[in-house]
């Protein structure tokens, strides 16, 4: 028999169901409305693929240095896309529920709802797997949620004024009447630490399928949080521990690169957790590979034509997601095992373990390059040359991965001086590193309706 359930309980998911097209509500008129009790029901709100794991944002890449566009497709965009392109500071988000802002919270809310409804059904006996799971599930969903949300509308996070920079609004339960109030990045970044470290003591070892979450995601997802704060003990610690649970390596010499897709949906060896960037009007249908990145490729490097075809005289798009018969339209962006060998020989080199950085960047790249006696193993003989060769191939591989605008954030806080260039209709746009623009304004209509301060002080 099902309770009868809090009132804002009911308002609060009749608004999420509304947002969602969820169906879960009884649709007759004269029944009473009651919310679903049941720990599968709330699992089934985390497992709505087209909503959870299909609708990352774009942002991440689109405002990134790894494509360029021609006049003709800019002019093609929406105005709300040509402002991020260029790195604009006002009008770069469509108001309503549509933009990213309004989709990430509604992710945020949807998790929140879930660990609500959990806490009062309780965690009972014969239930405990599937009350573990979903919890477990809710928490990693919040917390990569809030980590997209700080890697676009928060500066890269540095210690020494963490405490008083701020970062995003944390909604941590289902209120709707709390007013909206930009956390500090420390506690922003606590807040994610925590969410996903509790996952990890709740979800399975390995998932029923990669659409969800699992403890080597959590781990690896904790490992890129950490990477973004430049805390590379951390970031190490928890790439080992998933890659002992997850180590799989996709050899590129087994696939097809002459293949439109070469990658099968959900099924290269390499996935973790399965989720894509919503990414359809820049990325997917117009975007043209930077050619200096794209001549770095080596001629016996597979990457070179497993993740592009050529369009033209020199001119190149991507078709090598991991999200296969999506590609085009959907990046995928999930945890992969290709990105924790890259971290693992990341934060190897910082700490001056230069053999441990280049063995695990070579066991990367032997499954990348063609058997035919033709790869050679990078050599370092230092830990700065080792960093440069394990970064220059973090940007090879992860092409349009959802992290480059992370990397470049990061990177410039520790001194890297990456600044970006467009140049379209013979003007030039540019974006120093560490410019006040690598934190996108809060889209116009949330700071009117909200007075939320719409971007970071200088």
């Amino acid at each position: 028999m099902k309770k009868t359930l809090h009132p804002i309980t009911v308002c609060s998911f009749l608004l999420l169901l509304t947002l969602q097209g969820c169906n879960f509500l009884d649709k007759k008129p004269d029944q009473k409305l009651e919310l679903p009790d049941q720990i599968q029901d709330l699992q089934a709100l985390l497992d709505d693929d087209k909503f959870i794991n299909q609708s990352d944002p774009a942002t991440l890449e689109i405002c990134a240095d790894s494509y360029y566009l021609q006049d003709a497709d800019y002019m093609g965009l929406t105005a709300y896309d040509q402002q991020k392109y260029i790195w604009g500071t006002s009008s770069v988000f469509e108001p309503g529920t549509n933009n990213i802002w309004a989709t990430l919270y509604r992710m945020v809310y949807t998790s929140n709802v879930v660990l609500y409804e959990l806490n009062r059904l309780k965690r009972t006996l014969g239930d405990e797997t599937a009350w573990d799971i979903c919890r477990g599930s809710a928490l990693f969903i919040r917390a990569k949620t809030f980590q997209q949300l700080a890697w676009i509308w928060a500066a890269a996070y540095d210690e020494s004024n963490a405490t008083n920079t701020p970062a995003i609004p944390l909604r941590l339960d289902i209120s709707l009447e709390e007013p909206l109030i930009r956390s500090s990045l420390q506690r922003t970044y606590d807040q994610i630490i925590h969410d996903f470290t509790e996952a990890i003591t709740l979800l399975p070892i390995y998932p029923t399928h990669v659409i969800q979450p699992s403890q080597a995601a959590a781990y690896g997802w904790l490992s890129r949080t950490y990477l973004s704060m430049g805390r590379y003990a951390q970031a190490l610690s928890n790439a080992n521990q998933c890659l002992a649970l997850h180590s799989a390596l996709l050899d590129y010499n087994s696939i097809n690169p002459n293949a439109q897709t070469p990658f099968s949906s959900y099924r290269p060896e390499e996935i973790i957790y399965h989720s894509t960037l919503k990414a359809k009007s820049v990325i997917a249908l117009k975007s043209k590979v930077d050619s200096v990145l794209y001549q770095s490729y080596l001629p016996n490097d597979l990457r070179k034509k497993c993740l592009f075809y050529q369009t033209g005289a020199n001119q190149y798009r991507f078709k090598g997601s991991y999200a296969g018969t999506t590609a085009y339209y959907l990046p995928f962006n999930g945890i992969a095992t290709d990105e924790l060998y890259l971290v693992r020989a990341e934060c190897l080199a910082r700490i001056n373990d230069v053999p441990g950085a280049l063995s695990s960047l070579n066991e990367l790249l032997q499954n990348r390059y063609a058997h035919d006696g033709s790869f050679i193993g990078h050599v370092a003989a230092t830990s700065e040359e080792a960093l440069v060769l394990i970064l220059t191939e973090r940007k090879k591989e992860l092409y349009f991965r959802g992290v480059r605008w992370m990397d470049i954030k990061r990177l410039n806080q520790a001194g890297a001086g990456i600044g970006l260039t467009r140049v379209l209709q013979g003007h030039s746009y540019s974006l120093p590193a560490n410019d006040t623009r690598f934190v996108l304004p809060i889209p116009e209509d949330v700071t009117l309706a909200t007075g939320l301060e719409a971007e970071n002080p200088e």
